[in-house]
């Protein structure tokens, strides 16, 4: 129990009141499992396919999560930041393993339980299985959202939006480095590397996007450039 209370009095301000409104109810038995973990930037700690058994509550620092793409590329597509439940979806939908690979962006601090410990508090917590549940269907209804979006846009408008989800997820300091390839960017938008290609030498000529090699930059600028561009096609 005191190991949440020191965690709680290293917060301030949004994730303080977030983490104290989640265990507002917890039972003692809840607080007695919870153990503290903390891990250093760049560590693994849940693999895609690796066998559901913990879920982490982020307290602290960044996330991020990866999926293993063609040619086994990693393609970092999502981050966290606290407060945030990380592996309790794949409970909530019965699956028996992770779905994604969770990895630190910065050092970090979790609160770490077993499955069938978070399971039983979410059946047991109306006001954490409302929490949670709300997180968890916000986020899927939009990762929707923007998959529809998809449907209705051409050529280099699904370019803008993919970059606009990279730099809002991804962006240190006002800059965004795209780790994709060509191949990967076609995977994500359904274009033909001939148009990506095209896309991408449209974008550098009205300073859109940073090519120099291999790598790809957006900076804030750039990034507000897009977004004006695709609010004109379509509201997401």
């Amino acid at each position: 129990m005191n190991k949440i209370l020191d965690v709680l009095n290293q917060l301030e301000g949004h994730p303080k009141l977030v983490l104290a409104e989640l265990f507002r109810n917890a039972p003692v038995w809840l607080l007695e499992s919870c153990k503290v973990v903390e891990l250093d930037k760049n560590e693994i700690f849940v693999r895609e396919k690796d066998k559901v058994s913990k879920v982490y509550i982020l307290t602290s620092g960044v996330v991020k999560a990866s999926d293993l793409r063609i040619f086994g590329i990693v393609y970092d597509f999502c981050q966290y930041e606290a407060i945030e439940i990380l592996g309790g979806m794949e409970i909530f939908l019965d699956c028996t393993t992770y779905r994604t690979t969770l990895i630190t962006k910065t050092p970090c601090q979790f609160i770490v339980l077993d499955n069938e410990v978070f399971k039983k508090w979410m059946l047991q917590d109306n006001n954490a299985l409302w929490m949670h549940s709300r997180t968890v269907i916000r986020y899927l209804l939009e990762e929707t959202r923007k998959e529809r979006a998809f449907l209705f846009l051409q050529g280099i408008d699904r370019v803008y939006l993919l970059f606009e989800h990279l730099y809002e997820q991804n962006a240190v300091d006002e800059r965004c480095t795209v780790k994709l390839t060509r191949q990967q960017i076609s995977d994500e938008t359904g274009l033909s590397i001939k148009t990506i290609n095209r896309a991408l030498k449209q974008m550098m000529e009205e300073d859109l996007v940073h090519v120099q090699g291999s790598k790809l930059s957006i900076t804030e600028s750039q990034f507000k450039q897009m977004k004006a561009l695709s609010a004109e096609k379509i509201d997401i």
